[in-house]
């Protein structure tokens, strides 16, 4: 494995991350899946915009080539997608150990 393709998947899984961290704490108190989505107009553009960004940067040659990164497949996606939904996971798992008081 290339240094330019853990690069990316770097990039990607920590990109991802952050995307799926600000959804999980817009709310610290609720999980996020109680938290009405479309309440806060600014953040959904925000959120918006970033995931457009992001796919540019990954999906096309002029992105990847400004950050040095390479073409990834589906397969590694897959994974970067997955980790980032581990990931909120256990903050929400954290946010109910930390405010939850019936545990």
């Amino acid at each position: 494995m290339s240094t330019e393709l853990k690069r990316t998947i770097m990039f990607g899984a920590l990109a991802i991350d952050s995307l799926f961290l600000a959804v999980a704490m817009r709310d610290i108190g609720n999980p996020f899946w109680k938290t009405p989505m479309w309440s806060n107009h600014f953040f959904v553009m925000a959120l918006g915009i970033n995931i457009v960004l992001l796919g540019l940067t990954l999906g096309t040659t002029v992105g990847r080539s400004l950050l040095k990164l390479e073409p990834i497949t589906l397969f590694q996606l897959g994974l970067i997608i997955a980790f980032g939904i581990f990931n909120l996971m256990i903050v929400e798992l954290g946010k109910k150990v930390m405010w939850n008081k019936n545990i």
